[in-house]
């Protein structure tokens, strides 16, 4: 009984007063079972899609509250994952689409071992709704650091295991998903925290890619452009090169202009000369940031 009166106090609040959702659900958050959350997150994610916007909108709202309240105890994840991106695929409203965007912040944040997998897993190219996810993580500090922690832990397993990283998530998939969180300057202190840890494991992957002499019309990213411009898309060289090229942005920002200018990065992902040039690029750049511990 009491649970049906939440529920109905949660579905007024939606209806007559949108704002004060999140006030209504710290009140009562702490009874609610874990089954119950995740009950009240899928009828939410069905709710993302509602005809009228101010409903739609809600919906998203009452997820990232219980995310960012009880996101910690929230179970079947993975099938609130796929769910979410399937409504990201509905061309949500841009209010809806931005909540919704913080709620799988939140979620990540407190259930990073379930949400990266279940992400790294989609085929590539990824749709704009996985990459906008990724993009999103890049947005939000505290995501973004434990993110880009696990993936540079993915990124940097064996050589031998060059192909794959960790859990069986090529390091291919991983690159492209720093691709689009390194793309984001509030993505910038993850990046030095991580310093030069993911700057030793993206160059590795790099040297890794041109030995397998990957197809270069093989695409597996993309990123819009301006307005004004083509959108860029990236080989798997190309995508490692921009990793290394970002980190090396975050950290030592003087490195890309001065490689810039010399055409270094075309250079750079030939095998045969690719230690020769590494040692180069990476000559002089000692500062406080890239002697970091390892």
């Amino acid at each position: 009984m009491a649970m049906q009166s939440l529920r109905s106090l949660l579905q007024a609040s939606i209806t007559e007063k949108p704002t004060e959702i999140e006030s209504c659900l710290e009140a009562f958050a702490e009874y609610f079972t874990r089954s119950q959350l995740r009950d009240l997150v899928l009828e939410a994610i069905e709710g993302l899609t509602d005809s009228k916007a101010k409903l739609s909108l809600a919906a998203a709202q009452l997820m990232k509250a219980v995310m960012e309240e009880r996101g910690r105890d929230m179970t079947k994840v993975e099938e609130i994952v796929d769910g979410i991106l399937e409504q990201l695929n509905s061309s949500l409203e841009a209010r809806t689409e931005e909540e919704t965007l913080q709620a799988m912040c939140s979620l990540a944040l407190s259930n990073i071992i379930a949400v990266v997998p279940v992400l790294l897993s989609k085929p590539l190219p990824w749709d704009s709704s996985t990459l906008a996810l990724w993009k999103a993580f890049g947005t939000q500090r505290n995501t973004s650091l434990k993110v880009v922690q696990l993936l540079t832990r993915f990124l940097g397993k064996d050589p031998l295991q060059r192909g794959h990283s960790g859990h069986g998530h090529p390091a291919l998939v991983v690159t492209c998903a720093l691709c689009e969180m390194l793309s984001e300057p509030l993505c910038l202190e993850a990046v030095q925290k991580r310093f030069p840890r993911l700057l030793l494991a993206a160059l590795c992957h790099l040297y890794w890619v041109t030995e397998q002499n990957a197809p270069q019309k093989m695409v597996v990213s993309s990123q819009e452009g301006a307005p004004d411009s083509e959108s860029k898309s990236f080989d798997p060289t190309r995508c490692a090169l921009e990793v290394v090229k970002l980190t090396f942005a975050a950290a030592v920002g003087g490195v890309v202009s001065h490689a810039d200018d010399l055409h270094f990065w075309d250079l750079l992902p030939s095998s045969t000369s690719f230690h020769t040039w590494v040692m180069d690029l990476t000559d002089g750049t000692t500062s406080p940031v890239s002697l970091a511990p390892l």
